[in-house]
C-alpha cells in the first residue's frame, strides 16, 4: 500500500485539515482518526487509572482538549460526506451535556453521596428515558458516520 492511501496519511489529512469544517472526510479518514484518538485517549487513561499520577490525568486532559477540534472537524467533514448538515453535532453535544447535567441537578447520578440524599419518583422514571433518548441518538449518529458517501452536486 502507497503511503498516499494509507491509514497514517488519513491521520496527517485530519491534523493538516483541524479546523476546517469545509468539505469532506471518507468513512476511511474518519474511522482512523477514531481508531487513533481512542488507543491516544485510552491509554492515557488507562495509564493515571491504573497509576493514581495526577500528572498522567492532567497530560489525558490536555490531549484530550488538544483533539478535540479537529475530532469535531472531521465528524462534520464526514457528515458532509453523507448529505448531511454538520450542525447535527451540536445538537448531539446539547443532547449529551444536557443528560449529565440532568442527571446531575436532579441529584440521580449523586446518589448514594451522603445517607440522606433521596431522589423523587420522577426522576427515578425521567433521567434513565431521557439516558435511552441520548443513547439512541448516539447510535444515530454514528449509523450516519459510518454510512456510505453521496454523491457532491
Amino acid at each position: 500500500m502507497n503511503a498516499e492511501g494509507s491509514i497514517f496519511a488519513d491521520i496527517a489529512n485530519t491534523f493538516k485539515r483541524y479546523a476546517s469544517f469545509r468539505g469532506v472526510s471518507s468513512r476511511r479518514e474518519f474511522f482512523s482518526w477514531a481508531a487513533f484518538a481512542g488507543l491516544i485517549t485510552g491509554g492515557l487513561f488507562i495509564l493515571a487509572w491504573f497509576t493514581h499520577n495526577t500528572c498522567c490525568a492532567f497530560l489525558l486532559y490536555a490531549v484530550a482538549a488538544l483533539l478535540l477540534l479537529p475530532t469535531l472537524a472531521v465528524m462534520v467533514r464526514r457528515l458532509h460526506g453523507t448529505g448531511r448538515s454538520g450542525w447535527w453535532i451540536i445538537i448531539w453535544g446539547f443532547v449529551l451535556f444536557g443528560t449529565v447535567v440532568y442527571g446531575f441537578l436532579s441529584g440521580y447520578l449523586l446518589q448514594g453521596m451522603s445517607p440522606e440524599d433521596t431522589v423523587s419518583p420522577f426522576v427515578h422514571i425521567s433521567f434513565p428515558i431521557i439516558s435511552m433518548l441520548a443513547f439512541g441518538y448516539s447510535l444515530l449518529m454514528l449509523y450516519w458516520l459510518a454510512s456510505p458517501g453521496r454523491a457532491q452536486r
